[in-house]
C-alpha cells in the first residue's frame, strides 16, 4: 500500500484525534490494543482488558464501549497513523526477529518508492520532507 493504515480506514478523510499513541515494537499488539480501550473506558490500568480481547470475550468488551459511548474516541497511534512501509519495508534491523520463530523478518520485495530520512528535498537538520517518520517531535 501506499497509505498508512488510518487513511485507509478513514478513507482518507482526515480526522483530528484526541490522543495521541506511540507504541514498541517489542511490546504485545493485544497490550497496545488494550491500552488504547482501557484508556477509552477511563480505566488506569489495561491489563483487565487484555482477557476481554479474546474471541469469547470481544462482543461484550464492544457492547460495553458502545453502552459507555466511547466507540468514536479519536487516537493518533503511530503504527497506524505513519506509513512506514513508504520508508522501511525493504530493510530488516537488528530487532526483527519473529518471537514465535525465532527468524528475522523476510525483506518486502515490493517496488514501492521509498522516503527514508536522507532523501531529498530535505529541511533543517538534514531531514527528508517527503520521510513520515522523522516527524515525531515535530508533532510532540
Amino acid at each position: 500500500g501506499d497509505h498508512a493504515m488510518s487513511t485507509v480506514l478513514m478513507s482518507g478523510k482526515p480526522v483530528l484525534p484526541q490522543k495521541m499513541v506511540t507504541h514498541t515494537w517489542t511490546n504485545f499488539f493485544s497490550h497496545l490494543v488494550a491500552a488504547v480501550v482501557a484508556d477509552a473506558l477511563g480505566s488506569p490500568e489495561y491489563e483487565a482488558i487484555v482477557d476481554r480481547l479474546s474471541p469469547a470475550e470481544i462482543g461484550a468488551l464492544e457492547a460495553e464501549l458502545r453502552y459507555k459511548r466511547v466507540l468514536d474516541k479519536s487516537y493518533w497511534i503511530c503504527c497506524f497513523s505513519v506509513d512506514q512501509h513508504a520508508s522501511i519495508c525493504d530493510q530488516v534491523f537488528p530487532t526483527d526477529i519473529d518471537p514465535v520463530t525465532g527468524l528475522f523478518h523476510p525483506a518486502c520485495q515490493c517496488s514501492a518508492p521509498k522516503q527514508r530520512d536522507d532523501m531529498s528535498p530535505t529541511r533543517s537538520g538534514a531531514r527528508s520532507v517527503m520521510s513520515e517518520m522523522n516527524k515525531f517531535d515535530d508533532m510532540m
